[in-house]
C-alpha cells in the first residue's frame, strides 16, 4: 500500500478527459481551415470576376464619342474586348466566367449611354455600371 501512495501520476481517467478535450479542439480547428480555404476561393473567384468587368469598363473608357453615338437601337449587347461573340465564356483558374455587356439608353439624360458590365461563374455574379456621354466634352 505504500508504494501506491507515493506514486504520483495520471490515472486513466484523466488521461482520457485530456484526449476528449484535444480531439473537440482539433475537430474545431480543421473545420475552421476547411471554413477559410472555401472563402480563400471565393474571394479569389470576386477578385477575378471584378478584374474582368474592369477590363471591359476600361476598353470601353477608350472608344470615341462617335461609337456611342452610332449604337442604335438601344439596348444593344456589345462584344466582349472586340470579339465577335457578346458573350464569351472565359475559363480562368478552372472556373467558366461568362461576360455579358449591355448598352442601354440613360433614364435620366438622352445625351447618355448607360453601359452593364455582367460577370457570371457558378450561380454567383457582379455587376458594374457607367455612363458614357454621346457629347464630346473635350470640344
Amino acid at each position: 500500500m505504500r508504494f501506491l501512495r507515493g506514486q504520483n501520476g495520471f490515472l486513466m481517467i484523466e488521461a482520457l478527459i485530456a484526449v476528449v478535450i484535444i480531439s473537440v479542439a482539433l475537430v474545431a480547428i480543421g473545420s475552421m481551415f476547411i471554413q477559410s480555404t472555401r472563402a480563400n476561393t471565393s474571394s479569389v473567384e470576386i477578385t477575378t470576376a471584378t478584374a474582368l468587368a474592369q477590363k471591359q469598363m476600361e476598353l470601353l473608357k477608350g472608344l470615341p464619342v462617335s461609337y456611342w453615338n452610332a449604337l442604335t437601337p438601344l439596348p444593344q449587347p456589345l462584344p466582349w474586348q472586340d470579339s465577335a461573340n457578346p458573350s464569351m465564356p472565359i475559363t480562368l483558374n478552372n472556373v467558366a466566367f461568362t461576360v455579358n455587356t449591355v448598352a442601354a439608353a440613360s433614364a435620366t439624360d438622352a445625351n447618355m449611354v448607360q453601359v452593364s458590365v455582367t460577370v457570371s461563374w457558378r450561380g454567383q455574379s457582379i455587376r458594374l455600371l457607367s455612363l458614357f456621354s454621346k457629347v464630346d466634352l473635350k470640344s
